[in-house]
């Protein structure tokens, strides 16, 4: 696994630019997951990982110094889009079950 340097950045949590900012990147994830059912699996996992870990990001950001536009755009827009991402997890993970049980029965294996 590749090494990741901590860059430390201010830590005056994130300013009203910043969280419009955020929000424009947030919605383009949601415009991104439209796109799942056209994506190879890995490529899907790999999205939603990266999503995630953008996310947490953010939200650990805004934990730094949380003030009140910060923590209603933490529960509003971050928290939701976690759960989104987790249920969208889900759903494809037992798509992918279900295509592989279908593609080992067709094949004649019964696993």
């Amino acid at each position: 696994m590749a090494e990741v340097e901590y860059v430390p950045r201010k830590t005056s949590g994130a300013s009203e630019e910043t969280l419009t900012r955020w929000r424009t990147e947030i919605f383009g994830y949601y415009v991104a997951m439209k796109e799942f059912n056209n994506m190879d699996p890995s490529d899907l996992f790999r999205n939603l990982s990266q999503f995630t870990a953008r996310a947490s990001e953010m939200r650990a950001r805004i934990a730094l110094h949380e003030n009140k536009v910060q923590s209603s755009f933490r529960i509003k827009i971050i928290d939701p889009f976690i759960e989104e991402c987790e249920r969208q997890f889900k759903i494809h993970s037992r798509i992918l079950s279900n295509e592989e049980m279908i593609a080992r029965l067709a094949g004649g294996r019964h696993a």
